[in-house]
């Protein structure tokens, strides 16, 4: 095992990790009216954050707690904004270290890593058509079900540092109650791969899965019969309860030529597709006001897929102000689908 990280607080309690903390934060929100009242005294702003936290003074507020429908309902819990500064702070400080300490083929939030890699990898996996069984596997309200014993069990098998013990403690447990940490807050994404990291290792351990993958709460492993995954479905359903959560009804073994539905693409042994439903939301951006950060998104998600040609089609005779920077991303990444995505509008 490896050596538990320590001498964490010194970088964590200082102003320039603050400082760092805060452009972060402040990104894509400058105009925003708390953030140019913080700005306004910044400095002593942040020396009086680094002195609340090097004298342990330091209590994150309840959160803000609004919904949203990305496509079914998420309660989300967003921090105040100095609790947001400390918690990039903190991500920022553990974020590497405790990567190590994961399996090297879980991809949520992580630097390097990421949907796209994660379904690169899947898409290797499929080409071996000794695969003919997948197991797809999904957490029933995962970020709500998330024991705190059981994850601050995890955080203390890695971490020695008590003072950012303490810390990471007050954010699992901010909210009250004894399950769940906040959707919104950018520390809940280091937490969510510690509470499976049990799971992954036991994965690939003790049930030698040589093709399972996990993003966030979503898992999926490749078998070559049937038996073979439906054995691997119970080990997993018993682990997962004996963490206290509990698989949802779309967990399951399927036949990987009919496709697998995963990390937002349907992917098949030589190509992907972006969802239906991902495809759908797009119209939907486009027929109201699609930002350019937006637009840029849609052909990133789409760039390795056989969607390529419809998303850029869409976005192009959607979006005629953006086209100049459609018709550069075009030509850097897909250059020979070019003229046929000009040649579809006629002015």
């Amino acid at each position: 095992m490896p050596h538990k990280l320590s001498n964490l607080w010194e970088k964590i309690a200082n102003y320039d990790t603050l400082y760092t903390a805060w452009k972060e934060v402040k990104q894509r929100k400058s105009k925003k009216v708390n953030i140019l009242r913080y700005e306004s005294n910044l400095s002593s702003n942040l020396s009086r954050l680094e002195n609340s936290l090097l004298n342990e003074n330091y209590r994150p507020k309840p959160h803000f707690e609004f919904w949203i429908n990305d496509p079914k309902p998420r309660l989300i819990q967003a921090p105040h904004l100095e609790d947001r500064i400390v918690q990039h702070a903190v991500c920022n400080v553990l974020r590497v270290p405790l990567t190590n300490r994961l399996i090297a083929h879980t991809y949520s939030c992580l630097l390097d890593r990421g949907t796209h890699k994660c379904s690169s990898q899947l898409q290797k996996y499929l080409k071996d058509k000794k695969y003919k069984y997948y197991l797809s596997l999904d957490i029933s309200k995962f970020f709500y079900s998330i024991d705190h014993i059981i994850l601050f069990s995890q955080i203390k098998k890695y971490i020695k540092c008590t003072k950012t013990l303490n810390l990471l403690w007050l954010f699992i447990t901010v909210n009250g109650g004894d399950k769940g940490i906040p959707i919104g807050a950018s520390t809940s994404q280091i937490l969510a791969n510690l509470a499976l990291n049990p799971l992954d290792h036991f994965a690939k351990r003790e049930l030698k899965l040589k093709t399972y993958l996990r993003y966030c709460d979503d898992m999926i492993a490749l078998f070559e019969d049937a038996e073979e995954a439906h054995y691997a479905f119970d080990a997993i359903k018993n682990k997962v309860r004996q963490l206290k959560m509990e698989l949802n009804s779309k967990s399951g073994v399927g036949w990987v030529d009919q496709g697998v539905d995963w990390v937002g693409y349907r992917h098949w042994r030589h190509y992907k597709l972006i969802r239906k439903r991902s495809l759908k939301r797009l119209k939907q951006k486009i027929s109201t006001d699609c930002s350019i950060e937006t637009t840029m998104a849609y052909l990133s998600h789409a760039k390795s897929t056989a969607s390529l040609r419809k998303v850029a089609s869409l976005l192009w005779s959607s979006n005629k102000y953006q086209r100049p920077e459609i018709f550069y991303w075009l030509i850097k990444h897909k250059n020979h689908i070019l003229k046929d995505i000009v040649n579809l509008v006629v002015d």
